[in-house]
């Protein structure tokens, strides 16, 4: 089994990476810092390698696609963890805020997809789609990311269908408050107990919460499930 995880050196990406390894998969990790890359691929030499690679850069997509087949010779599930979000308030962004954000959480996601589908048509593969459950919610002070991933939410359902008749599934995970770089500021600015006071399991998520749902989504559990974004997030927001 082959996996690709783009933004797979730290947070969601790294505890994905780590879970499918584990498992026996060849994983497949890019993101745009060499180290943490190196770091993880170290830790785990049989089963991940790595490609410095920004998703935001159409040759880079391409070159992620090619290595894997250069590699490992197949593909069955790519994750889209790769992921910007920005935060302040809306009067403080600006259009380059929302077109790099919409770069990053729709444009390169759909890219990817699109050049995958030939290998993932030949495995009967799937695409999991790292969301947030902020997209459903009015997040102030979070808007070219929570309408990103809302995008990003809509996409997965429209592919679902378009390329369910290839024997291609795919779904997505929405996390809830999750303790990542990626989250930090948005935890800090609601505050932590705050966002622990509106989920019921009544803690902050870990990478690893994350990386198990996603583990779900591409197993041969979930042959049946396609087109759904999948909470997790301990119920926050409910």
């Amino acid at each position: 089994m082959c996996v690709i995880v783009t933004g797979g050196g730290t947070g969601i990406g790294r505890a994905t990476a780590e879970l499918f390894a584990k498992h026996g998969a060849q994983v497949l990790i890019t993101g745009r810092r060499l180290q943490p890359l190196v770091d993880l691929s170290d830790q785990y030499p049989k089963n991940i390698s790595f490609l410095q690679a920004d998703v935001t850069d159409a040759a880079a997509r391409a070159t992620i696609i090619q290595t894997a087949i250069d590699r490992h010779g197949r593909l069955d599930t790519l994750v889209n963890n790769a992921g910007l979000a920005p935060n302040g308030g809306f009067q403080q962004t600006t259009d380059d805020d929302f077109a790099n954000t919409y770069l990053t959480n729709v444009i390169a996601p759909a890219a990817l997809i699109r050049l995958a589908v030939p290998l993932l048509k030949a495995s009967k593969g799937s695409v999991v789609n790292v969301s947030t459950a902020a997209a459903h919610a009015a997040v102030p002070g979070a808007a070219p990311y929570v309408c990103s991933k809302a995008a990003l939410d809509q996409l997965t359902r429209v592919l679902a269908v378009e390329l369910g008749p290839l024997g291609i599934r795919v779904n997505a995970v929405a996390p809830g408050a999750t303790r990542t770089a990626l989250s930090k500021d948005i935890i800090e600015a609601w505050g932590a107990d705050a966002m622990i006071s509106m989920t019921p399991l009544g803690r902050l998520g870990e990478p690893v919460d994350i990386a198990r749902t996603v583990f779900f989504l591409a197993s041969r559990e979930a042959d049946w499930v396609t087109g759904q974004v999948l909470d997790a997030s301990g119920g926050l927001m409910l």
